[in-house]
């Protein structure tokens, strides 16, 4: 932090926009830091700053840090920049939307084009609003330690994905995605829950039981990423993630039927499968969405779950995080399945929750 000459009017601007981020259930504590910090910090740390710095500063993990910042950016307390660095020769170009990316780069110096990925080449960082804080210099911190956020980090937050809904890629445009995790739900049952229920109490309970896989999927750093009728699509930075994810969800919608009173054949219960692969992130429905190999097998293992256990694939096995936390919540049997639209079968672990 440096020393700035004291500008009541600045000062009071910067607390009113940061005391907005309340209406989002931002602690006073975090509210009152970052309106410090961009009222104390150096120009060069507010220009383009990477937000794992920022995170540091407040004194936050990078996850709640681009929460917060998704919403600063909403309340117009800083600004959004998407960057594309060559793998060589570093930051080439700089926009403020996802409608200006392109799968394809073009780096001079290289005389090359090379493929930008999400989880690589593209970075964002954040700039205090002009009308908040008028900076003396254009040139970001040259020495910062921390390494960069990713792009994908930025769509892994749900604020982002709620708030921002329009960031979406050109028309026929789609990025390449190095490594993410798919969690894929389904709720069991549920065309006899409606027909035994009648369709009012039975929305109502479909609606239960996504907001608990919601409020599973965010307290995890995932995402959600679409319903498709009783199902829910998560993604993942990592494949740990996804897994408490699933363990999560079993246990918190077992709290459910013992509220709602539902036991036996009547209780909600949901198949759960995971897969942690390289997809394309592409504009579907105006949305954000994924599409390859990975969402699909992802998406194809749920089907073979059965209720009371969580479908893995040997690639989220290999993971050590996940493999300790499988031996944690429950028992894991191998078995060999065919997944329709694969000629191969594929080895798969079913993880029995205790």
């Amino acid at each position: 932090m440096v020393s700035l000459p004291s500008d009541p009017r600045a000062e009071a601007r910067i607390r009113e926009l940061a005391d907005r981020l309340a209406r989002y259930n931002v602690p006073r504590a975090v509210r009152d830091s970052l309106s410090r910090y961009v009222h104390s910090a150096a120009d060069q740390e507010l220009y383009q700053v990477n937000p794992h710095l920022i995170a540091d500063r407040l004194g936050l993990d990078s996850h709640t840090t681009l929460s917060l910042l998704a919403y600063a950016v909403q309340e117009g307390l800083f600004t959004l920049n998407w960057q594309v660095h060559c793998p060589h020769h570093g930051q080439l170009r700089t926009f403020s939307t996802l409608q200006d990316s392109r799968a394809q780069e073009y780096c001079p110096l290289c005389q090359a084009s090379f493929d930008a990925h999400l989880d690589d080449e593209i970075h964002v960082t954040f700039t205090v609003s002009e009308s908040v804080r008028p900076l003396t210099t254009r040139e970001p911190l040259a020495d910062d330690p921390h390494p960069p956020t990713y792009g994908l980090e930025l769509l892994n937050v749900q604020a982002f994905r709620d708030f921002f809904a329009d960031e979406t890629l050109p028309p026929g445009e789609s990025l390449q995605v190095g490594r993410v995790a798919f969690l894929f739900t389904d709720l069991l049952g549920s065309t006899a829950m409606y027909a035994r229920e009648g369709d009012p109490r039975a929305y109502a309970w479909v609606r239960n039981h996504f907001e608990v896989l919601f409020q599973a999927t965010d307290r995890n750093r995932g995402v959600t990423v679409k319903t498709i009728g009783d199902a829910v699509m998560a993604s993942f930075l990592t494949p740990g993630d996804a897994l408490q994810t699933a363990v999560e969800s079993h246990r918190d919608l077992a709290a459910l039927n013992r509220q709602l009173g539902l036991s036996g054949d009547a209780a909600l219960r949901i198949r759960l499968g995971a897969h942690v692969g390289p997809c394309i992130s592409v504009t579907l429905n105006n949305r954000l969405d994924y599409f390859g190999a990975t969402v699909n097998i992802a998406s194809r293992v749920s089907h073979l779950s059965k209720g009371d256990d969580v479908v893995l694939t040997n690639d989220m096995l290999t993971d050590p995080e996940v493999h300790a936390q499988a031996s944690q919540h429950g028992e894991l049997t191998r078995f060999e399945a065919a997944l329709h639209g694969y000629d191969q079968h594929f080895q798969l672990q079913r993880l029995w929750l205790a």
